[in-house]
């Protein structure tokens, strides 16, 4: 439940960030300049993928571990 609750806020907060980078980019209000747009957009695509990623992926670990607890457990009954 932890690793869902970890994706699901960092998706929650990196998608509400693209609507405000479109927002200062010149697009919007201009207050970004074309090439930091696209810096920061570029940084908001590493951290929601790659965070995404590294939190599945510990999450898968977790899983793994109990199930291996659960099959130790089952054979010392």
């Amino acid at each position: 439940m932890a690793t869902f609750t970890t994706v699901r806020n960092l998706t929650v907060v990196v998608w509400t960030l693209y609507p405000i980078v479109w927002i200062l980019a010149p697009t919007g209000l201009g207050l970004l300049l074309p090439d930091t747009q696209v810096l920061v957009l570029t940084y908001l695509d590493l951290v929601s993928k790659v965070g995404f990623v590294v939190v599945a992926v510990g999450g898968l670990q977790s899983v793994r571990s109990l199930e291996s607890a659960r099959i130790t457990a089952e054979s010392a009954d």
